[in-house]
């Protein structure tokens, strides 16, 4: 590959790592706020289950479902990699985030909505 620009991306993050579509997507959001301030350069992947081999694993319910992932080069590693710990870091915006987009997105009823706050401050420990 002598003499051509081959740049190697790597996936700094994946919403296929996440079960929770609201705090996959407020990490998405956050993180790529992170990466802009940094200037670190990134792109946005989209794919379905079913393109990764894995659509057996998560069921016919899910294989059409989109992943989005985050790729930086990997020179840009060791900084985007300091990004996201920021974003995990900075827990009350990251709370924030995930409330607001599960209530804007996913959740519609008040008491439902109570549960779900509830059930992000016991397992996260917000």
């Amino acid at each position: 590959m002598r003499g051509q620009n081959f740049q190697v991306m790597v996936i700094l993050y994946s919403t296929a790592w996440t079960g929770d579509r609201a705090l996959a997507e407020a990490l998405m959001e956050l993180l790529m706020e992170e990466l802009r301030k940094k200037d670190v350069v990134f792109k946005v992947v989209e794919k379905r289950w079913s393109d990764t081999g894995l659509a057996s694993i998560v069921g016919d319910s899910l294989k059409n479902e989109v992943i989005k992932e985050i790729e930086v080069e990997d020179e840009d590693q060791e900084a985007a990699e300091k990004c996201l710990e920021a974003v995990y870091l900075d827990t009350k915006r990251l709370k924030e985030k995930v409330l607001n987009v599960a209530k804007e997105k996913y959740i519609r009823d008040d008491d439902e909505f109570e549960e779900y706050r509830r059930g992000i401050e016991e397992t996260y420990g917000w």
